[in-house]
């Protein structure tokens, strides 16, 4: 963008630093040895059925993959957690900690969760909320209907509170 440069650049590097030290966390903690499984690699509400306040369909399988599970989990965490408004300046900085609790508790309920994974989740939702920005507006400027550095920014901000709300993730994650 003519004129903001500068604070672009910051911007970009800033999230370059944050997504270089979720993945060193991610392996210093053991990311070799998380269980690998299918995964549906696209969670998001829009890739549920529901009927009253109950999930009764998933569907959308075109990510599929072998993967580490905390991966997917920490996809899920990030799409069901966001909060939004109408334009990226406006959304909140943190997530909607009910529904990373209620997204946990389902997901804990079919599958047992590693305490390596549970602790490498907050920095793989970090790392995917990064990768998931960045690629579109590389290829085109923009996210959707935003500037790319406007939802840049939103994106920065949004990280910062993950990083800073790491334990408090953990816990609701764990269920501890």
């Amino acid at each position: 963008m003519l004129g903001y440069e500068t604070e672009l650049d910051t911007v970009v590097h800033t999230l370059y630093e944050y997504y270089d030290a979720a993945a060193d966390k991610v392996n210093t903690l053991g990311a070799e040895a998380m269980p690998r499984q299918v995964i549906h690699g696209d969670w998001h509400p829009g890739n549920l059925i529901f009927r009253k306040d109950e999930v009764v369909g998933v569907i959308d399988y075109d990510s599929c993959r072998v993967a580490e599970r905390a991966v997917d989990v920490a996809n899920g965490l990030l799409h069901f957690s966001l909060l939004a408004g109408r334009h990226p300046n406006e959304w909140p900085d943190e997530a909607d900690e009910e529904r990373l609790e209620t997204f946990a508790a389902g997901y804990r309920s079919t599958v047992a969760l590693t305490d390596v994974e549970l602790r490498c989740v907050a920095h793989l939702m970090i790392e995917a909320m990064i990768a998931e920005s960045v690629v579109p507006i590389a290829r085109t400027g923009h996210f959707g209907q935003w500037t790319g550095f406007s939802f840049l920014k939103m994106v920065s901000r949004k990280v910062c509170w993950f990083r800073d709300h790491e334990d408090e993730i953990w816990e609701l994650v764990s269920g501890a």
